[in-house]
């Protein structure tokens, strides 16, 4: 009995490794001819879909993959951008990965960081939690190119366990963990800045809504999903909901309380209630020494991020997540954390990935007057660290 439990699970990882590939292959091909990958999807069978999307092979595969296209598509920018050959391009690439020789701290059985501590810079530390769709794209080795990028302080990437071997709730205990450790490594020599993408800016907004980020200077969250239920919704409509890990990793009654839209809002409208009945005691006892406005509010910004900025980005021509969901957060935030605390960016012509990709590909170079995405990545980790330390001065 045993033995056929195991030949079963065999079975079903390899089958949906060759699934993964089958689907994968086929967006390649049909995408050179205009193709989109939600057609694609919406001719997988479910019992297919649910088998490459409950499979730890199948997603370490298509991490494989991304890494693969992922790199190419740098190579290519790269030789554009620095008006050389693809093969010269591709050796400097190679040495900036070779040479680069990160620090992996274990910090629990489902969390590790890779600490970039090679550069001489004095600029602020910066956490990156990648997406992935709670799925893939965790492997830290994905984004050293992009630690490379950054040589102004120390980079250091949070590596969480996705789906199928973590939950959605054990993904964001995982990333509270890694914002933990990078706070307790360099808040007292540095400002540390968390830099999140796609899924990770869930999970890092969860954890500033969670009181973990109360010692980070800033926070610049990119292409976010901040309200699952819609974001399970309009995956639905683009056909793609049976192969996204999204309904596996949150269930019904975590959907919500892990939606930070949702959670800001909630937040705040208990604030304004307990600081209306606290109005209302004083009122009827006649107190002549009333309490700071707002008690409750002041007390959950204290508790949350006193001196944080909070940087919302997203690309207008986003359609993996619609920039609609940075707005509807970003209005939520400013209701709790106020106005001066919450700055929301709409960029033009920037898809979901665009700005890592081209930051990856300018490392070392001047910048080039471009409105490229490198450029503004830099821009807004720089402004978000200067303007915490402007606001706690």
């Amino acid at each position: 009995l045993w033995l056929k439990m195991v030949l079963e699970k065999v079975a079903k990882e390899a089958a949906a490794f060759v699934a993964m590939g089958v689907v994968v292959s086929t967006i390649a091909v049909v995408s050179l001819f205009g193709v989109s990958d939600d057609q694609v999807a919406r001719r997988v069978p479910k019992a297919m879909a649910f088998l490459v999307r409950d499979s730890r092979l199948a997603w370490r595969s298509f991490t494989l993959i991304e890494a693969v296209l992922g790199f190419v598509a740098i190579l290519s920018l790269t030789a554009k951008v620095r008006e050389t050959s693809l093969w010269r391009a591709a050796w400097a690439l190679w040495r900036r990965y070779a040479t680069t020789a990160p620090l992996r701290v274990e910090i629990s059985s489902t969390c590790a960081v890779e600490v970039f501590e090679v550069f001489d810079g004095d600029g602020a530390a910066v956490l990156f939690v990648p997406g992935g769709g709670w799925a893939h794209g965790d492997d830290a080795r994905l984004w050293r190119l992009l630690a490379t990028a950054l040589q102004d302080g120390p980079f250091v990437v949070a590596e969480y366990t996705s789906h199928p071997r973590c939950s959605g709730p054990e993904m964001a205990t995982d990333v509270e963990s890694a914002i933990e450790w990078t706070s307790r490594r360099f808040s007292t020599t540095r400002k540390v800045v968390v830099l999140a993408h796609s899924a990770g800016a869930q999970l890092a907004a969860t954890a500033l809504l969670r009181g973990t980020c109360r010692d980070i200077r800033g926070l610049v969250l990119c292409s976010g999903v901040y309200d699952l239920a819609k974001h399970r919704d309009y995956e639905r409509k683009r056909g793609v909901a049976d192969l996204s890990a999204l309904g596996a990793a949150f269930d019904e009654d975590t959907l919500g309380q892990f939606s930070p839209t949702i959670e800001a809002r909630r937040i705040h409208r208990i604030a304004r209630e307990e600081d209306t009945k606290s109005e209302e005691e004083e009122i009827k006892s006649s107190s002549s020494s009333s309490s700071a406005s707002s008690p409750r509010r002041r007390g959950i910004l204290t508790t949350m991020a006193p001196s944080a900025k909070v940087v919302l980005v997203h690309g207008r021509q986003d359609t993996v997540v619609p920039f609609q969901s940075t707005v509807d957060f970003g209005d939520a935030l400013r209701g709790l954390l106020g106005e001066g605390q919450v700055d929301v960016r709409i960029v033009e012509g920037i898809g979901h990935s665009d700005y890592l990709l081209e930051h990856c590909c300018l490392a070392g170079n001047k910048d080039d007057g471009r409105s490229g995405g490198s450029c503004l990545l830099r821009s807004l980790i720089l402004e978000a660290a200067e303007a915490a330390a402007t606001s706690s001065s």
